[in-house]
């Protein structure tokens, strides 16, 4: 797996780069990821899902790591808690379930969920919530995990576990707040869970280039659609010159242009057709005062510089 991807992984989880290359190995490894599914959005909804669940292993081997991701993945819905907690828990299930039953299911449905509006713009938050999520082990190397859902009207977490927490609850009490002391977490706010759910689906995004209908820039429409949805672009620098740059009012993606030519390489490392030709036409603008660039010479090859100008009256 390549460097730049393994990074990029880690920078949007705030984890350490050699625990998400572990993580991704892990799942490699075992054959657990790419998911094998004719469907793309399905197939990259699993993968972030298992790769979420092998980051939260604070394990050091393959064997244990993978065996950790299946735990979390398999955890049961225990109860809700928070100012707008309904009362649901275990205790209280009908025989037939509820859609909370698994933890792995859930957060596949809410990764999902992201690609699909990342997908298409007008489309309307079917959540209707910002959602994070905590994943946490004790030293008995017992899971716990929650999805945190921010509510225009307050706030409510669903709460999963390995094993049952509570051997009863009153049906009269709700749980307004519950503080936890792991071991080890990993928690990830929407902001970053919206940018890894992104980031996973980009791996599958591979617009088919036949040459139909092609732009001055020689792209085709479902390769600007493509580019459009992972929010950046190509766009004309003058004097020939094409660069990528972020999609403006995208904020959930990048924050700079520099951010996206940062994604454009890590995926372009990673194999995919559409960012290698991305990246082979992007050269970096060159601007004024000693700023540093790292301009596009050759496929693979770069050489960085630095300027400086005065502008004489």
């Amino acid at each position: 797996m390549p460097s730049e991807f393994v990074g990029e992984i880690a920078r949007i989880l705030g984890l350490e780069p050699a625990q998400a290359r572990l993580a991704v190995e892990a799942l490699l490894e075992s054959r657990i990821i790419p998911e094998p599914t004719d469907t793309a959005a399905e197939a990259s909804s699993k993968d972030a899902t298992f790769l979420l669940a092998a980051c939260s292993s604070p394990a050091a081997d393959v064997k244990s790591i993978t065996a950790a991701a299946s735990t979390v993945i398999a955890m049961d819905f225990q109860c809700d808690f928070g100012a707008e907690a309904s009362g649901d828990r275990r205790t209280a299930r009908t025989s037939a379930g509820t859609a909370k039953d698994c933890f792995g299911t859930q957060l596949s449905a809410v990764l999902r969920n992201i690609c699909a509006r990342a997908e298409d713009a007008e489309r309307p938050d079917d959540m209707g919530r910002e959602i994070g999520i905590t994943i946490g082990w004790n030293r008995e190397m017992q899971s716990m995990g929650a999805l945190h859902l921010d509510l225009s009207d307050g706030d409510v977490s669903f709460l999963y576990a390995d094993q049952a927490l509570f051997a009863d609850l009153h049906p009269a009490v709700t749980l307004t707040r519950l503080n936890f002391a792991f071991e080890s977490r990993l928690d990830v706010p929407p902001e970053a869970l919206r940018r890894f759910g992104r980031l996973m689906r980009d791996i599958t995004d591979h617009p088919p280039d036949d040459g139909s209908g092609l732009d001055c820039f020689d792209f085709t429409r479902a390769m600007r659609t493509s580019m459009c949805r992972q929010g950046w672009g190509i766009h004309d620098a003058g004097n020939g010159r094409q660069t990528i740059q972020k999609v403006d009012g995208d904020s959930d993606r990048f924050q700079t242009d520099q951010e996206a030519v940062d994604h454009v390489r890590s995926m372009a490392a990673s194999g995919s057709p559409l960012h290698k030709k991305a990246l082979h036409r992007h050269y970096t603008e060159v601007r004024l005062e000693g700023e540093r660039h790292v301009p596009r010479m050759q496929p693979g090859r770069q050489m960085a510089f630095d300027m400086r100008a005065r502008v004489r009256s």
